[in-house]
């Protein structure tokens, strides 16, 4: 079920599963074409919220040992 995938695909992205969520997401894609670019608007915005989450980090991080 395509709607069930992608569905679970965007829970997987609230948990911070990315290859979880990656996988999902362009298998709801195969299965329905029509969701393409969506499904690659929602991995790019994902896969960017992550650089941002690593970054916040190394930068907390180095503050608290430094």
């Amino acid at each position: 079920n395509v709607k069930a995938l992608y569905r679970r695909g965007k829970a997987h992205i609230g948990a911070w599963n990315e290859k979880e969520a990656i996988e999902d997401l362009r298998r709801a894609a195969e299965l329905d074409p029509s969701l393409k670019t969506i499904v690659e608007k929602e991995i790019q915005s994902f896969l960017s919220a992550i650089k941002d989450k690593e970054a916040n980090q190394k930068k907390s991080l180095s503050q608290m040992f430094s």
